[in-house]
């Protein structure tokens, strides 16, 4: 190892070694399953765990973009199979996010939605996109999962049986 870290650019050798250590977070992560149940502004979902998006996605029908105080805002409404209902909401849109699929590539508004996943609550960026075709309503990526200090066991389904209430 240390031959290795020799031969890398300073930078290389300090990426490789804080990998190894676990400097950024000083507790071991927590394990999920691929697929778990959260909530999205306090509407109950199932949530897909994908490390192979970064981006975290959201299904939202609707989507309507305007300006409002010289920024851009996206009008969206978010259906829930638990209740029943469809929850509009309007965010600003912090940035577009480029998408590559199958399909070819979309840009995507991306906004701010608090996601609660296991009694713990983040603010987290979402691309809003109609996922009705798609199996679950919410796809979490690498960003969200590296701010919720997570890794994801894929034999594994939902393994968190949390309170998001509070």
């Amino acid at each position: 190892m240390k031959g290795v870290v020799n031969m890398m650019p300073k930078w290389g050798a300090l990426l490789l070694m804080s990998l190894i250590t676990g400097v950024a977070h000083s507790s071991e992560p927590q394990i999920f399953g691929w697929l778990e149940h959260g909530e999205i502004e306090g509407i109950a979902l199932d949530f897909k765990l994908d490390t192979g998006a970064d981006t975290s996605s959201l299904d939202a029908r609707s989507i309507r973009e305007f300006d409002q105080d010289g920024k851009h805002w996206a009008s969206f409404v978010v259906p829930s199979a638990a209740d029943g209902e469809a929850h509009r909401f309007e965010r600003p849109i912090v940035r577009y996010a480029l998408v590559r699929g199958a399909g070819g590539s979309e840009r995507r508004p991306v906004v701010r939605m608090t996601v609660c996943l296991a009694d713990e609550q983040y603010r987290e960026e979402f691309t809003l996109n109609d996922r009705s075709k798609m199996s679950y309503p919410v796809l979490i990526g690498r960003s969200t999962l590296q701010h919720m200090h997570a890794a994801v066991a894929a034999e594994r389904q939902y393994t968190r049986q949390g309170d998001c209430a509070n």
